[in-house]
């Protein structure tokens, strides 16, 4: 078709910056619809005022620690095996992220792939549940 680049043209390098007008002309050419050049900014131009965001009340302040505690705690509870008591897993959440525990779990994974491992997984940590860790007494020597 008259007008029309070929694909070669498409990937072979531009000598020179083209002008808007030259730009427009060559689109205008090809029948393809025309579409303006963008204005550059200038940094003396963007001098709009900076929108002041009222003070937070004490009550979304409040709100906004909770919503971190939570998240927190949500965050540190993917470490939690499944099955584990709320009592004793408070008690030993610091312990779930320590290297020797997710080791020790990955381990235990993989053998249950391999073969039977007893007790079943939702069984492990059913100890948790049956006493809370307050009935539960120790000495130290």
């Amino acid at each position: 078709m008259i007008g029309q680049k070929t694909i070669h043209s498409f990937f072979t390098p531009v000598s020179k910056k083209r002008s808007s007008s030259e730009a427009f002309t060559e689109a205008a050419g090809c029948g393809g619809e025309v579409t303006p050049v963008k204005k550059s900014r200038h940094p003396e131009e963007d001098q709009t005022p900076a929108v002041v965001s009222p003070p937070l009340s004490p009550e979304q302040l409040g709100r906004i620690q909770r919503n971190k505690a939570a998240a927190l705690q949500k965050l540190a509870a993917r470490h939690v095996p499944e099955g584990f008591g709320d009592s004793w897993r408070q008690e030993l959440l610091v312990e779930f992220t320590k290297p020797y525990f997710t080791k020790l779990t990955s381990f235990v994974s993989e053998e249950r792939k391999r073969c039977t491992v007893y007790p079943p997984p939702h069984q492990v940590f059913t100890w948790t549940q049956m006493c809370d860790i307050t009935d539960f007494n120790y000495l130290f020597p």
